[in-house]
């Protein structure tokens, strides 16, 4: 009989913070607000893209581990959709992205 592999304790902070910047290495993005452009066409109600971390997995299993790590990291963690056959899990808001940016450099 083998044994099978234990999946990875990400309920540990450290453990969860390494799979989710893995995650973010392997197909994440950033998007950041303009502040200038924000400026310029706030009042025309045109600009209105927010600031949001994108990660993607694979698998619905994937998805579900990417998850959990973010929430035990304490990330208010959005819908994930499915976009070109990859599932998207975003993070919104200027909070959010900013303390996703410091684990990053945490991380790095």
């Amino acid at each position: 009989m083998v044994a099978r592999e234990r999946p990875r304790d990400r309920r540990n902070p450290a453990t969860a913070a390494r799979h989710v910047v893995e995650a973010y290495r392997r197909g994440g993005y950033v998007r950041v607000q303009d502040l200038g452009r924000l400026k310029r066409e706030r009042h025309a109600g045109s600009y209105r893209k927010g600031e949001e971390v994108r990660l993607t997995a694979g698998t619905l299993r994937e998805l579900a581990g990417l998850r959990r790590a973010l929430v035990v990291l304490g990330f208010r963690v959005g819908k994930p959709f499915l976009k070109y056959k990859r599932y998207c899990q975003p993070i919104y808001g200027r909070d959010q992205v900013a303390r996703f940016r410091t684990l990053l450099e945490q991380w790095a």
